[in-house]
């Protein structure tokens, strides 16, 4: 099957390395027009030239904001926030508050500031996709509490919008086998729970690394 995503938009945060970096380039190879953000300058230099890429600190509102302002205007349709940190390793008791607020700022708050001003676009259009990875070592409980943060988080976006949304949920290692990044899934009907209030999209609770999630009714 080939998958083709000419003249559609994608916006994908942390894109420097890792998923993010894999995420964009997947979609950039599809023919879709990418913008992505990082951090890091040195990962968004050596993606291709007409890959949009911008230095931004996703836990910072008005950073993203600005860089919206930009992309927007001429629509979105997808919208993959990728961006996160490991958090701290160490037990709970251990975990200061800064510590626990810049895990939560980058990998929660930064989905609802991206969902934002996403939304509206959605609506408007009739069409968008809201993709949430999530990832880390299940054992850390600041990754869990953020895991459990976007979990909730996803389903409530999703009331209303309209929009596809996928987030790949590592949380819970006694009852998933660990996955290293890189690895795919397939969704499965068992993964995908009935559509939320207002008539959003099914959400897939499985792992998701990669652009598109696949869907599967035979199995």
């Amino acid at each position: 099957m080939q998958i083709s995503l000419e003249g559609k938009r994608a916006f994908v945060t942390a894109g420097g390395a890792g998923m993010g970096r894999a995420t964009v380039l997947a979609m950039h190879k599809v023919g879709a027009k990418v913008y992505t953000c990082d951090i890091d300058r040195s990962g968004l230099d050596t993606l291709p030239d007409d890959v949009s890429s911008s230095v931004v600190d996703v836990s910072n509102s008005s950073e993203l904001n600005a860089l919206f302002d930009e992309i927007l205007p001429d629509g979105l349709d997808f919208m993959i926030n990728n961006a996160g940190v490991a958090g701290p390793t160490k037990l709970v008791e251990d975990i200061t508050d800064d510590e626990w607020r810049t895990t939560m700022a980058v990998g929660i708050d930064s989905q609802f500031y991206c969902a934002r001003r996403v939304a509206p676009v959605f609506k408007a259009q009739g069409h968008g996709v809201i993709i949430n990875l999530i990832s880390g070592v299940s054992d850390q409980v600041a990754v869990c509490g953020g895991q459990m943060g976007g979990h909730w988080f996803h389903q409530d976006a999703g009331h209303g919008a309209g929009a596809a949304q996928h987030q790949g949920q590592r949380c819970g290692a006694g009852q998933r086998q660990r996955r290293p990044h890189g690895t795919s899934h397939q969704c499965s009907r068992q993964d995908r729970r009935p559509r939320a209030r207002g008539g959003a999209a099914d959400v897939c609770h499985g792992h998701v690394d990669a652009v598109l999630c696949r869907r599967r009714g035979d199995r």
